[in-house]
């Protein structure tokens, strides 16, 4: 059985038969007109319902008109229950006005008339009959039941009349008993009270019976006015129910197609929808195989996709210092050529200047000297010394020259490398800062270029390490399985950044060289080297 069907029993028909069994036990008696119009059409298209649900295939009714259908089902069955708890006929009109015409709306379309269309036209107008004639009959029962009454009375009132010449003739023989304080006069007169209270009754039973604008008789006469132009309406009823059966008979045609000589159907919108349907299956079962195969390869490619992307990610970081590294390197050696270049410079013009002070400082004394000599005698002896003094005192300029030369080189060597560092540092002091700082930060790019290719290495290798540890057992897969995925996490929690901050601050070349003993040892040396001052 398809969900459909089941739904359609389980939900729909019997809460419908629940309907079917709650309208039995509605009574149109003593109700006015226009409430007796609203039962009577209620129960008319119940019953019509009813008949028309027998013919309803659910398979061919949509899930969403059987899910809608069930609430104004609901709805029909909780108003029921209050009128027949009430007799309020406000449910009743509350039902024919939307409930009612929601089912017709939702399921006319549907149903596939076998035979049993007019079968049903005419139960529900038998029961649209039965409530008006129901109606009609009730009125009826009161006026005879009220009729039955007046000649009981009227029988009662004879009877009181005879009695009462009965008694005439005796009150005269019994006169003293009748007008005494407590006698019959007294209990006739009560009686006289009773006749007019109950002829004052009669009157107003008549009235109600005969009056021509209200009374039972008009209204009697009223309903078998009704009754007349509602068969008239019967008529006319059957008479388009006709039009309509021919119509449904071309309609079930068109929907189950035509009877061969087997007996059999052919064409008929059911069965091109059954090759439809047919279609739609095989349609159906190749889209879910082509899924589940779609499917199996995105979950077999899923797990490597997270590696795939961080190890892509952690490979673009790499190059990108890797990258920063080589230019680094050529900014270092550039560097280091313009320190070369500028130390060269200063060193030649400085070799230049002290050669010039050298040289003035001979001629200084040669001239010095060349003053102090003595006074000449004579102009032979003259000519002759001059001679001979200006060889000795070319010989003694050159000894003279040649020991200044060593009391500058000896004496004065570490004051001249000082002198000769104050004058340079100036000029290398920059170059030397671009050579460190181009290195320093050759040194952090190259770092983080390990890092990043220490990071890619771990996310190319996990999955593979995941997999041959799944292949392990079960206790050494939960044992390791964990461990590796807490330091594939604190890898990637890890920061390649850390390892450049303070506490992993790499010293500069003259940090470590001040740190070292021996350069302190070497001072201490050239302070020693260097010459006390003469007085």
């Amino acid at each position: 059985m398809s969900i459909r069907m089941t739904k359609f029993n389980q939900e729909i028909l019997s809460l419908w038969e629940e309907i079917e069994e709650s309208v039995g036990e509605i009574n149109a008696a003593g109700l006015s007109t226009e409430d007796r119009d609203e039962i009577a059409r209620f129960k008319k298209v119940v019953t019509y319902i009813s008949e028309m649900l027998k013919a309803v295939d659910p398979d061919f009714v949509p899930m969403s008109v059987l899910n809608k259908t069930k609430t104004p089902i609901s709805t029909i069955k909780s108003n029921l229950t209050r009128y027949l708890k009430t007799n309020n006929i406000t449910y009743i009109k509350s039902i024919n006005d939307d409930p009612l015409d929601t089912i017709l709306r939702d399921l006319m379309p549907f149903i596939f008339y076998k035979g049993e269309a007019a079968a049903a036209l005419q139960n529900a107008l038998n029961q649209y009959s039965e409530t008006i004639l129901e109606h009609a009959q009730s009125y009826l029962a009161n006026a005879k039941s009220s009729a039955q009454e007046a000649e009981i009375l009227s029988q009662d009132v004879r009877t009181i009349v005879s009695d009462l010449s009965k008694k005439r003739e005796q009150f005269s023989e019994y006169s003293e008993q009748l007008f005494e304080k407590d006698g019959v006069k007294s209990k006739i007169s009560s009686l006289v009270n009773y006749f007019e209270e109950k002829n004052s009754q009669l009157t107003k039973f008549h009235q109600e019976i005969f009056d021509p604008k209200d009374g039972i008789k008009e209204q009697i006469k009223n309903y078998l006015s009704d009754g007349k132009s509602q068969n008239t309406e019967l008529h006319s009823l059957k008479s388009n129910s006709s039009h309509i059966l021919d119509e449904l008979s071309e309609f079930y045609i068109q929907i189950f197609g035509k009877k061969n000589e087997d007996g059999d159907f052919e064409g008929g919108l059911k069965n091109e929808l059954e090759i439809r349907k047919n279609e739609l299956d095989e349609f159906k079962r190749q889209q879910q195989e082509r899924y589940q195969e779609l499917n199996t390869q995105i979950e077999n490619l899923l797990p490597g996709a997270t590696s795939a992307g961080l190890s892509s990610a952690y490979h673009e970081m790499y190059e990108k210092f890797n990258n920063e590294v080589k230019d680094y390197g050529k900014w270092f050696y550039w560097a280091l050529g313009i320190l070369f270049i500028v130390i060269i410079a200063v060193t030649c013009i400085h070799n230049k200047s002290n050669e010039i002070n050298i040289l003035n400082q001979v001629t200084t004394s040669f001239t010095t000297q060349n003053n102090e000599s003595n006074e000449p005698k004579d102009s032979s002896e003259t000519s002759n010394k001059t001679k001979t003094e200006l060889a000795h005192n070319e010989s003694k300029v050159d000894n003279n020259q040649t020991s200044n030369v060593k009391e500058v080189s000896l004496s004065n060597r570490i004051m001249a490398i000082l002198d000769s560092l104050i004058y340079k540092l100036p000029f290398v002091l920059p170059a030397l800062w671009l050579v460190l700082f181009v290195s320093r930060r050759r040194n952090e790019a190259q770092r983080l270029a390990q890092e990043y290719a220490h990071k890619e290495a771990l996310a190319k290798s996990y999955d593979s390490y995941k997999q041959q540890i799944e292949k392990l057992s079960e206790e050494n897969r939960n044992e390791l399985l964990p461990k590796l995925m807490d330091n594939m996490l604190k890898a990637i929690a890890l920061n390649p950044a850390e390892t450049l901050d303070k506490n992993h601050k790499e010293p500069t070349p003259i940090e470590e060289v001040l740190k070292k003993k021996e350069f302190w040892d070497f001072i201490e040396k050239v302070k020693n080297l260097m010459p006390t001052k003469k007085e």
